[in-house]
């Protein structure tokens, strides 16, 4: 009698993802912190990050930590230098699960605040 036990388990994708901006009102010419984080999937989801649309590319910081149900939660950080192109940007994240072929994404934009120049005032009599 052979007993064969089946550890394989179901894919799953996951069901929301959330991001966090640090500093939440950065300034023009500090950098910011971007960071999404999903919750329980089977197996581990590819986070793409997108800025109005377009793929970010460059090196993501991906973490993974144990979820519920035996899955996996991914957290995925970018830093970017906001200029005032980052006025209104889109920044949207977007966690793909494989096996299943299903995504789910959610976006935000960074209350960006401007640079102010102080400038001395010359009263001349």
């Amino acid at each position: 009698l052979v007993l064969v036990i089946d550890c394989n388990f179901h894919s799953f994708p996951p069901t929301q993802v959330e991001i966090e901006v640090e500093p939440h009102n950065p300034v023009v010419g500090t950098v910011a912190s971007l960071k999404c984080k999903s919750d329980s999937s089977s197996p581990q989801v590819k986070i793409v990050w997108y800025r109005n649309n377009e793929v970010l590319s460059g090196t993501a910081d991906t973490r993974t930590g144990t979820g519920n149900y035996g899955g996996v939660m991914t957290t995925s950080a970018i830093k970017t230098k906001v200029t005032e192109r980052d006025i209104n940007a889109v920044y949207k994240c977007e966690a793909r699960s494989g096996p299943t072929s299903r995504s789910v994404s959610n976006s935000t934009k960074i209350s960006v605040q401007c640079k102010y120049h102080l400038f001395p005032l010359f009263l001349f009599k």
